[in-house]
């Protein structure tokens, strides 16, 4: 049986713990619940990620254990998304019991995915477009072996200097956006580098667009 908690239309989540691929915006949406064709259940959206949303009803989902579709709509645009039940728990609002769910995202359009972490992020203070990662962030979002692949990726195509064995070159990350191509999703990242020119005696600049998958770390170089 759920665990019964007293609550309001907005508060954060306490059912899972705070492990997360992507940032999350804590902003009420209007949404309905498929439940079954041509039936539509209203339900409020309290959070968003990257990797899926908690959800507020008032009356239980039939079987959780099925994949459910959701509309709802954000910055005035429509968007639907598929995921599945994680969990579950049930809260007081104004006295009467009411059903969340933290839904795990299984499917949804590029372009809608896009949209929405762009509109996740107009929360985030520390992560915007263009702004520079900070060692912190940038080891939270690449692994030690992709940083790896990217300096190698650069070496080959004289972008940086070949360096020694276990010792990254000195590189500079900056944040473009996070985007899903074809269902897979990535953080697409501007690298900043140097390397030598032997013929003319002087050090040249580049820089360079990637993709990072944000489930495996492959890498994907644009430029």
């Amino acid at each position: 049986m759920a665990k019964t908690t007293q609550a309001t239309p907005a508060a954060p989540q306490q059912a899972t713990q705070n492990r997360r691929r992507f940032p999350r915006r804590q902003k009420p949406f209007q949404g309905v619940y498929y439940a079954n064709p041509g039936e539509r259940i209203p339900t409020v959206g309290l959070d968003l990620s990257g990797g899926g949303t908690c959800l507020l009803l008032q009356q239980p989902v039939k079987d959780p254990n099925a994949e459910l579709m959701i509309g709802a709509v954000v910055d005035a645009k429509p968007f639907t998304l598929v995921g599945r039940i994680r969990w579950s728990d049930v809260v007081k609002v104004k006295g009467v019991d009411h059903y969340r769910y933290g839904l795990q995202l299984q499917s949804i359009a590029d372009e809608d995915w896009d949209r929405l972490m762009a509109w996740t992020l107009q929360s985030s203070s520390e992560l915007a477009e263009g702004s520079t990662l900070s060692p912190e962030q940038r080891d939270a979002m690449i692994t030690p072996d992709t940083q790896l692949k990217i300096g190698e990726e650069l070496v080959t195509r004289e972008r940086v200097d070949p360096f020694q064995a276990g010792k990254l070159p000195l590189i500079e990350y900056s944040f473009v956006k996070y985007t899903m191509r074809q269902g897979v999703p990535y953080i697409m990242l501007k690298v900043r580098s140097r390397a030598s020119d032997k013929i003319k005696s002087s050090i040249e600049e580049f820089f360079t667009q990637i993709l990072v998958g944000c489930d495996d770390g492959h890498l994907k170089i644009l430029d």
